[in-house]
Order: structure tokens, then C-alpha cells, then sequence
């Protein structure tokens, strides 16, 4: 991986005193790709989610991600036309330094933590690979909030940085989460690897175990403490059973 983390303390004088915002936790993230969320528009950045949340989102749950977009995300990006470097970071998170592509185009990312495609170059067929549109100001810089747009036939993979025009809103989880769906498919993913356990006769390495069942079980895991802490997320978690 080609970033490595900086820190420019006159960039974030303005952040003094703010915590990161809740929507960028672990927990928020991962909940965001098992399609149980329900989305709506903030321009709160303390909620929006950061452009790595977004595009998982956007990756694993278009159907419901797709009527937000064109929007902006709580991930921010500097950086000058033909620089071969830009400083991004989240709303509230200290900078870090990635590689800058030179041209607009279709990027991989290479690995850094915003999802930012900055990697080798690609086509549109590439299922990995998101179209990077770069607008400078007339100042010759680009600073401003990563978007998300739709452009033509292209639907939801343009990331655009513009050194003047900033889309407001953004799109936050709400909390419409249901008890009863995490833990029916917490239930089946435990069952998948029993079953793959079976058919495979019992007779795993450690390493097969590793690399098969526990990633499987980890995946269950997680939705049962979803809904245990669900009070310290703040979501509330409607208990379905009881009705």
C-alpha cells in the first residue's frame, strides 16, 4: 500500500475540541454492507457517512443508496492539478498523504482507507474500478468534499472533486434496523458453516478452519452484538418478535 499518515496542524485547527463523528465507527461501517439499513439525506457531517461507508453502501445495497445519489460524503481531499500527491481525511480525523492520478479516468483504489481510486487504471467493465472526475478552481486547486454522481450510463461509480461546487447533502443510516432479520441471518450464516463443515467431512486444518468457516462465523457474530449494542449506537431496534 502507497499512503502513509501526515499532520498538518493549520488544516485542522478549525477540528479543535470535535470528536469524529459517530457514523464513521466500526460498527457503522460493517452494519452498512448487510443490507439491514435504511438510509435517508443529512447535512450533518457527524452523521454522513465518509466516502469508504458510501461506496460499501453504494457496492452492497444499491437499491437503496441508488435515490440519494448525486451526494457528498463526510471525506475531504486536497490537492493541485498535476500534483502527484493529495492530502485526504475524514470529517474530524487527522490527514493522510495518498498518490494523486494526473488525469480524470478510470482508477482502482490502491489499498488506502478512503476508497479513493487512485490506483492502477482501469475501464468501465472493471467491477472495482470507479471513474475519478477532477475540477479545479481557479486558483489551480482542488479542496473541497469527495462526491458520489451518476453520469450517463455510469450510475453511481463517479467520484468527484471540484475546487469550487460542493453537493450539501450527504447520506446518513437511520434507524430502522430490525431485530428479528439480524438474528435470522445470523442464524443461517451459522448454519452455512455447519454445513460446510459437514460436506467437507470434519476433517479441516487449522488453516482451513481460518480461512473458511471462521471468517462465516465472525460475519454471525457480528450481527448478534449489532443488536446488543444497539443502545450504545443510539439506533433504536424495533423488536419484532414481541409483535
Amino acid at each position: 500500500m502507497r499512503f502513509h499518515q501526515v499532520w498538518d496542524p493549520d488544516k485542522d485547527r478549525r477540528l479543535e475540541g470535535r470528536k469524529p463523528g459517530s457514523a464513521d465507527t466500526d460498527i457503522r461501517r460493517r452494519a452498512a454492507i448487510f443490507g439491514v439499513n435504511a438510509y435517508k439525506g443529512t447535512g450533518d457531517l457527524d452523521e454522513m457517512l465518509p466516502h469508504a461507508s458510501l461506496n460499501e453502501a453504494i457496492r452492497k445495497d444499491w437499491e437503496k443508496i441508488r435515490r440519494f445519489i448525486p451526494c457528498r460524503t463526510s471525506t475531504f481531499i486536497e490537492t493541485a492539478p498535476g500534483m502527484k500527491k493529495a492530502s485526504i481525511w475524514n470529517w474530524g480525523e487527522t490527514h493522510t498523504t495518498i498518490d494523486m492520478p494526473r488525469f480524470n479516468g478510470w482508477y482502482v483504489p490502491d489499498g488506502n482507507p478512503f476508497s479513493f481510486p487512485n490506483g492502477k487504471q482501469s475501464v468501465k467493465e472493471d467491477p472495482d474500478a470507479l471513474f475519478l472526475e477532477m475540477h479545479d478552481s481557479q486558483r489551480g486547486r482542488i479542496e473541497g468534499a469527495i462526491m458520489r454522481l451518476n453520469q450517463s450510463d455510469i450510475t453511481g461509480r463517479v467520484v468527484s472533486i471540484s475546487g469550487g461546487i460542493t453537493i450539501q447533502t450527504g447520506v446518513m443510516i437511520i434507524n430502522t434496523l430490525d431485530k428479528k432479520a439480524l438474528l435470522e441471518k445470523a442464524d443461517q450464516l451459522e448454519d452455512s458453516a455447519r454445513l460446510l463443515v459437514e460436506r467437507l467431512g470434519g476433517n479441516l486444518s487449522d488453516e482451513e478452519h481460518a480461512g473458511l468457516i471462521e471468517p462465516i462465523l465472525d460475519q454471525a457474530s457480528f450481527l448478534r452484538d449489532l443488536v446488543k449494542m444497539s443502545e450504545h449506537m443510539r439506533m433504536k431496534i424495533p423488536d419484532t418478535e414481541s409483535k
